[in-house]
């Protein structure tokens, strides 16, 4: 019999899940750039409390793809959301009292207590990516990789929508900023229990598969209308009972990972860093995007919801668009690499002008008439930068899969860790310049879309997409 189509079997269970994840994990994510505004006025201590995540999604990233690896993603993924969700909901004892105006300034204890609390949410987070490119290599045959792994990004949005939008609505409906993080762990007790009984780490695990779609999976090559397949490299299959290539991937001793070939790797680290230059621009847009409107145009909380999501509606649109064009490109004749550069640099390069432009338009609005005239203008070209941004995860994102199918959570574990130092680096940095220039927002997106055009150059030029084969040249 022929496989399930992609949308209606159980790899497509997968896709779905990851996508559903990814918004609770964005919800969680997102809550405190919400609520931020609404506790404390300082800069400063806006800037302290936003860094604490991304120091522990730094450290857990590296460690996430290991144990994905070791233990199965199921199992840690599970464990990580659990975590997460619990953690989001303890913020509520903690923090400022609820009052009409937030707080002017954050005691030392108390300050302390929530940038841990948010260092553990990112330690969580943090092991999110490296299960889910588990997954997706366990799951997903290659042709189908793009779009189905940017499909799963497109959760990202999706959560900051609810976050962004409902925030405020929620915080203003019951008075307290606690109301935004109970909501929000909430939802991730309810995608655990929908991923425990759906989920498997592996195919072969799977309660419900059909063997249809087991040999469909473990298969690379579809021949024109034909159900022939033949199995990826190193893997076996009812149709082929012995490797293509003649290498087993279970020769590879699975407990040692070539960390310096991996890391040594000039393709690899062209993709690293575009990754850290997408990542600055993205992540200061992510966490400071609700005190942008509201600081710099005097958005209340019914605009401040509508214009602080309109970038992740269109990412919506982008994130999933990326992997379907970037598959219709190498449908079109073009190779994977040049593929992935096209995608890329319409990404990072248009995202770098739409910085510059937003930074003009902020400069620019001094009068409260200014306020008035330059608010939607303002959210229209940077919904338009972020969502051009966006379709990275058809270039970049993409790219880790390509390198290695055998290491690719342990490459995007490593590229997401050191990729979130924009996020250690750059709240502070943004805190602080905001202080330094009296709120001029010019800088800070100035500064991002430089950033972001040297990252696009730098892919541009040394990426590559065929399988660097780690590990495989040991003898």
């Amino acid at each position: 019999p022929p496989p399930p189509y992609l949308w209606k079997s159980w790899r497509g269970v997968i896709v779905y899940l990851c996508f559903l994840c990814n918004t609770c994990l964005y919800l969680c994510r997102t809550s405190i750039t919400v609520a931020i505004v609404y506790m404390y006025k300082d800069y400063r201590v806006q800037g302290f409390l936003l860094t604490g995540f991304y120091v522990g999604y730094t450290l857990s990233q590296m460690p996430g793809g290991w144990a994905a690896k070791r233990y199965g993603a199921k199992p840690v993924l599970s464990l990580a959301v659990f975590v997460w969700s619990v953690v989001t909901i303890l913020t509520v004892y903690f923090g400022p009292k609820d009052g009409s105006e937030a707080a002017a300034h954050a005691d030392p204890v108390t300050s302390g207590i929530l940038f841990t609390l948010r260092l553990i949410v990112g330690l969580a987070e943090g092991v999110n990516y490296p299960c889910q490119m588990a997954l997706n290599t366990a799951w997903i045959p290659r042709r189908e990789r793009a779009r189905t792994w940017t499909f799963g990004v497109g959760g990202e949005p999706a959560g900051t929508i609810l976050a962004l939008l409902g925030g405020p609505f929620l915080i203003e409906a019951t008075s307290t900023w606690r109301s935004v993080f109970i909501i929000s762990g909430a939802v991730g007790f309810a995608w655990l229990a929908l991923f425990f009984v759906l989920a498997s780490s592996t195919p072969e695990d799977h309660r419900w598969i059909s063997q249809a779609e087991l040999d469909y999976i473990r298969s690379d090559d579809e021949i024109a209308g034909n159900e022939k397949y033949s199995s990826l490299p190193g893997e076996e299959s009812a149709v082929h009972p012995q490797p293509l290539n003649g290498t087993s991937r279970t020769e590879l001793d699975p407990e040692i990972v070539p960390w310096k070939e991996i890391l040594s790797n000039r393709a690899f680290q062209c993709t690293v860093f575009g990754h850290i230059c997408y990542n600055y621009g993205y992540y200061v847009v992510l966490s400071w995007i609700t005190d942008y409107f509201k600081t710099k145009y005097k958005a209340n909380y019914g605009s401040l919801g509508m214009v602080s999501i309109l970038p992740y509606v269109l990412l919506l649109l982008t994130n999933p668009g990326a992997g379907f064009f970037g598959d219709w490109l190498e449908k079109k004749g073009f190779s994977t690499l040049n593929s992935r550069r096209i995608v890329n640099s319409i990404a990072m390069f248009g995202a770098s002008i739409g910085f510059v432009a937003s930074g003009i338009i902020a400069q620019s609005t001094v009068t409260p008439e200014d306020e008035k005239n330059n608010l939607y203008p303002a959210a229209i070209v940077l919904a338009v930068t972020v969502s051009v941004g966006g379709l990275m995860v058809g270039g970049i994102w993409s790219n880790f899969r390509d390198l290695s199918d055998k290491y690719a959570p342990i490459l995007i574990g490593i590229s997401n860790s050191i990729a979130s130092l924009p996020g250690i680096i750059g709240q502070g940095f943004t805190g602080w310049l905001l202080a330094a220039t009296d709120g001029n927002w010019f800088w800070v997106f100035c500064t991002a879309g430089i950033i972001e055009c040297i990252g696009a150059f730098v892919f541009l030029v040394g990426a590559k997409a065929e399988d660097q084969k780690f590990g495989e040249r040991r003898g």
